[in-house]
Formats: structure tokens, sequence, C-alpha cells
């Protein structure tokens, strides 16, 4: 039969065996618990990194296309702006073209009658030289 210290003995050495037994347990379960972390950790990271990613990606992508589309009406406004500038541009140097063409015409007119004036000037002058010549032919015959 046992006896009592035998069987104080045998529970102690169960203890000790249970005692070391549950660290090591302790210590699997904290390995378990680490590993389990560590990769659940890079697990989340990744989808959290893939997510901010794809939303960044559709982000940029709405805001690329939101400038392309605001480029494209501006572009369209400037060259209706431009066309109209060029159209007046036009219009003005017509309207500029026409007044050169008046202000030659009347150079021309000018030009003509002061060479008409001259002309006449000139035929007047012989007259009156004509007329002098005359008076004084009749002084000469009257003296």
């Amino acid at each position: 039969m046992y006896s009592i210290s035998k069987i104080n003995v045998n529970l102690i050495t169960e203890i000790k065996k249970n005692k070391a037994c549950d660290e090591s347990i302790t210590g699997e379960i904290e390995r378990v618990f680490n590993d389990v972390y560590k990769k659940l950790s890079a697990e989340i990271n990744t989808r959290i990194a893939n997510e901010l990613s794809a939303y960044l990606s559709e982000v940029n992508s709405t805001f690329t296309a939101e400038l392309v589309r605001n480029n494209s009406e501006l572009n369209k406004k400037l060259t209706r702006e431009i066309a109209k500038i060029n159209s007046r541009d036009d219009d003005f140097t017509k309207e500029a073209q026409k007044i050169f063409s008046k202000v030659n015409n009347i150079t021309t007119k000018v030009n003509d009658i002061e060479e008409a004036c001259c002309n006449e000037f000139d035929r007047i002058n012989v007259v009156i030289k004509d007329l002098q010549n005359k008076i004084n032919q009749y002084y000469t015959v009257i003296q």
C-alpha cells in the first residue's frame, strides 16, 4: 500500500510536471498568439493598404476626369472668345481699310483740285500779263 508520504511525493511530482507542462503550454500559447498577431497584423495592414490604394486610385481617376472635363470646357470657351476677337479684328481691319481708301480718295481729289487751281492760276496769270501788256501798249500809244 501506499503511504501518505509516498502519495505526497507522487502528488508533488505530478504537480511539478503539470506546472512545467503548464509553463510550456503557456509559452506555446504565447508563441502561437504572437504568430497569429503578426499574421493578422500583416493581413490587416495589407488590406488597409489595398483599400487605401484602391480609394486613392478612384479619387485620382475622378479628379483626373473632372480636370479633363473642366479643361475641355475651358478650351471650348477660350476658342469661342478667340474666334470672337478674331472676327472683331477682321471687322476693324475692314473698317480701317475703308477709312484709308476714303482718305486716299480725298487726297487724290485735293491733289486734283490743287493741280486744277495751279493750272487756273497759271491761266489767270497769263491773262493778267496779257492785260498788262495791252494796258502798257494803250498808254504807250496815248502818250
